[in-house]
């Protein structure tokens, strides 16, 4: 519990500065298996899939979860500090940036 309200002030401090840096080391802070584990997000995870099935706005699931995988690709691809950054991971974010927005672009517009 004590992590998640040091990573809400951490996340409260980025929205404030709008700073890349910071937002690239709470990324990289995350702990996905704890993440997984945890019952709180479960929790948090299982109300909010329960108020979108209830109204039927299916197309929130799909925005979720691209921005799970944005988060997720931006934490394996770009280091945190960017001053050692790689041309191949640069081209690897880049890349998996385009193939999340046209699947997004193809799930909500084309497809419809």
């Amino acid at each position: 519990m004590e992590s998640l309200g040091r990573w809400l002030s951490d996340l409260w401090e980025i929205i404030k500065t709008y700073n890349f840096q910071k937002i690239l080391q709470l990324v990289h802070s995350i702990d996905w298996i704890e993440l997984a584990k945890s019952p709180i997000s479960w929790t948090v995870a299982g109300v909010i899939l329960f108020i979108i099935v209830l109204t039927k706005r299916y197309k929130y699931i799909i925005v979720a979860l691209s921005i799970v995988a944005f988060v997720f690709l931006m934490g394996k691809t770009l280091p945190s500090d960017l001053e050692n950054l790689e041309i191949k991971n640069l081209l690897g974010f880049f890349l998996g940036t385009i193939v999340i927005a046209a699947l997004d672009f193809y799930l909500l517009f084309i497809r419809e």
